[in-house]
């Protein structure tokens, strides 16, 4: 029976299915989920095999009876989602900091080093958060916006990370120019045993937009003491990388469910989590896919 299929739907599919819903067509389909026209079909291709919601009809893409049922429901949630989220943050942070990212602030790029390439850290998420960096660090590069590019130094001479190594460098595409700060640290924060925060202070940065890597420990670790500093923090969900862990009882927490997870907790109680094409619209222009 069609009511079964909704459960072959993931809530990523449903979303992928409530922004074609309201879309006219694949072209602004593609825009309003920032990806190109080849990869955007590849989504409702995917929609089409995982459930019967979208079907092609004479080459155009069309959303099946039972697709416009599934679009309310996920529209239904994402309202209901949407209302606990505010009454959940109001809360919490103050209605100013409520306010979504208003296109300021600096940009703390955190532990974009070739260490953690090093098959060492185990699996991570998000293959394509490197390209959401590079955009992001053009944009603040190309208005000259304060940007601090923010290094872990381990003393652990078996640390892919260790102080003087090469993976200690930034990546390449990242790498520092003239009048981009460089803090080193050696605690996950960013904030401890670094001049970081007396940096900001002089220079009236309140506002912070986090990116990199971890997000499961130093994002996490550097997000929630600047909510205790008293800056207003933004992490970029899809610019951060998380890696896999394994939980006291032993079971391997793969790095998508770490990811969600930390991102989840700091969201409206340290910072507000947003996404790239956010950021990059208040910025001036809509974020377009590269391939």
């Amino acid at each position: 029976m069609p009511v079964r299929e909704r459960f072959l739907l993931s809530s990523e599919f449903c979303e992928f299915l409530y922004a074609f819903s309201l879309s006219e067509d694949l072209d602004s389909f593609a825009d309003n989920i920032g990806l190109d026209l080849k990869a955007a079909s590849k989504k409702l291709e995917m929609l089409r095999e995982k459930a019967a919601v979208v079907d092609k009809v004479n080459g155009t893409w069309i959303i099946t009876p039972f697709g416009h049922m599934v679009a309310k429901w996920t529209a239904d949630v994402m309202a209901t989602q949407k209302k606990l989220l505010r009454q959940q943050g109001s809360l919490r942070l103050s209605p100013n900091e409520l306010d979504p990212f208003d296109g300021t602030g600096a940009l703390i790029l955190i532990g974009v080093q070739k260490g953690f390439d090093d098959p060492v850290w185990g699996q991570r998420n998000n293959p394509e958060a490197m390209q959401r960096i590079q955009v992001l660090l053009s944009y603040w590069r190309d208005r000259s916006l304060p940007i601090y590019h923010v290094a872990h130094t381990s003393g652990n001479p078996d640390s892919p990370l260790r102080k003087g190594s090469k993976g200690a460098a930034f990546m390449d595409f990242v790498h520092p120019r003239d009048g981009e700060d460089i803090i080193e640290k050696t605690a996950n924060s960013a904030f401890v045993g670094t001049d970081l925060e007396k940096l900001l202070r002089k220079r009236r940065h309140t506002t912070l937009v986090l990116a990199g890597m971890p997000a499961n420990q130093c994002i996490d670790a550097t997000t929630r003491m600047a909510a205790d500093l008293g800056f207003t923090t933004f992490v970029v969900a899809d610019a951060t990388v998380s890696f896999e862990r394994v939980g006291v009882d032993g079971r391997r927490l793969d790095a998508s469910l770490m990811h969600r997870a930390t991102l989840a907790n700091l969201n409206q109680e340290f910072g507000v989590i947003v996404d790239s094409k956010t950021v990059i619209d208040k910025l001036g222009h809509p974020l377009k896919e590269t391939r």
